[in-house]
């Protein structure tokens, strides 16, 4: 069933590539790059599912990826590093988080899946906007939008001259016009995207429950239960308490940063077949 699935899978995309080849004189190259899924049926409405993906630079990416999933269409986001091909830079290939600061070609970036039948691509470029926090001349924190085809591109390009005639600024007086757009036709020279490490993924979503449980062991160990408590039962609690505490912040701190992975290419289209066909080997 899964091999019939993906066989259907790959003539569908084939079919889309060569007729808008054939007939709008495109090269293959300007077709959108989406995942046409099987159909599925709505109010008795038979549609087909469009998963698509595009990749932002917002500044520090672990509030933005967090933030892009609170968007109604919006599946899935991954932290990770791009345009270290499109900067003009001579790019580190599987970049790690220490080049990203200390470089001056890669940028924290957000690789967003989101359903086209519930979010345009202009719609994410509002959000895009609204939840960025980009510092201007930091390569690392750019604002960028990175088209993935000829299509994003156009969309980005009307959507920037857009705002700058009629001027958008946020309510920190943030300017559109510190958005760039990167974007390279070249096949041999594509977008690259980075997944980052492990520990940057879900950040925000990790470190809440991991703080809290830090002030809670500190408030223990810090003799919150002595009054329920005997002296020596109120010695061994603070005791272990100071020990989890400390054996926390030693592996959430220093550990799984040192063995927290290391940063792997990820291709367009991967995040929307993983979406799709679960079993798919991880990225």
């Amino acid at each position: 069933m899964v091999t019939g699935s993906l066989f259907g899978l790959i003539v569908s995309i084939q079919i889309q590539s060569l007729y808008s080849f054939c007939f709008s004189g495109s090269s293959p190259s300007s077709v959108p790059l989406m995942i046409i899924m099987p159909s599925r049926t709505e109010g008795g409405t038979t549609r087909r599912n469009a998963y698509k993906e595009a990749t932002f630079g917002m500044g520090c990416f672990w509030a933005p990826s967090e933030s892009l999933l609170q968007v109604e269409g919006v599946l899935d986001t991954v932290v990770g590093y791009a345009g270290g091909s499109l900067s003009g830079k001579k790019p580190i290939k599987n970049p790690s988080y220490d080049d990203v600061c200390y470089g001056d070609a890669w940028v924290e970036a957000v690789r967003v899946l989101y359903d086209d039948d519930q979010v345009s691509f202009e719609t994410l470029l509002d959000r895009f906007f609204e939840l960025q926090n980009p510092v201007v001349g930091n390569r690392q924190y750019e604002s960028i939008i990175f088209p993935h085809d000829d299509s994003q591109k156009e969309i980005a390009d009307s959507w920037k001259a857009g705002t700058q005639q009629l001027p958008s600024i946020r309510n920190d007086g943030l300017p559109t016009s510190i958005v760039n757009i990167e974007y390279n036709d070249d096949e041999e020279s594509p977008l690259l995207f980075y997944k980052a490490e492990d520990y940057h993924q879900e950040y925000w979503q990790k470190w809440r429950p991991r703080i809290a449980g830090g002030i809670g062991l500190l408030s223990i160990a810090s003799g919150i239960f002595a009054p329920i408590l005997s002296t020596e039962q109120e010695s061994q609690v603070k005791t272990c308490s100071a020990l989890l505490f400390i054996l926390g912040a030693l592996y959430f701190g220093v550990l799984e940063r040192l063995f927290g992975g290391n940063t792997r290419e990820l291709e367009i289209g991967s995040l929307a077949k993983k979406a799709y066909y679960p079993k798919t080997p991880s990225f």
